[in-house]
């Protein structure tokens, strides 16, 4: 289903800047506050996710599917495990999260702050 949504394609080759934190994907790196910092590669796919969508709310379903696959048949609290694990690398305090935004029965959403983009070529 996500490869035939154009907004929600995970494009390889692109390099995003939200607030403090840049992901540059062709070199598996993100950026915290100016730091390098380690992320597994679901947590690198679901910040990507996130960040190409900045500001939008990503429905648990949606979010599942293109991180898991379609036919993920795990305890969908995962996504929960890994939304706090990148809050953790990613937020100034994880207890007070302002970057990744939890919208209740939903789904979440990177908080709506300066974005960059831009494609290598």
């Amino acid at each position: 289903m996500l490869n035939r949504t154009s907004s929600w394609a995970i494009a390889p080759n692109q390099v995003i800047t939200v607030g403090e934190i840049g992901r540059d994907a062709a070199r598996h790196e993100v950026r915290v506050r100016g730091d390098l910092v380690m992320f597994s590669p679901k947590e690198f796919s679901l910040l990507w996710l996130l960040a190409v969508n900045v500001g939008c709310v990503a429905p648990r379903p949606l979010i599942i599917d293109s991180i898991w696959g379609a036919d993920f048949y795990g305890d969908p609290k995962a996504l929960d495990v890994y939304i706090r694990l990148l809050r953790r690398k990613i937020e100034a305090d994880p207890d007070y999260p302002r970057l990744i935004e939890t919208v209740r029965g939903v789904g979440y959403c990177l908080a709506a702050l300066e974005v960059r983009a831009f494609s290598l070529q």
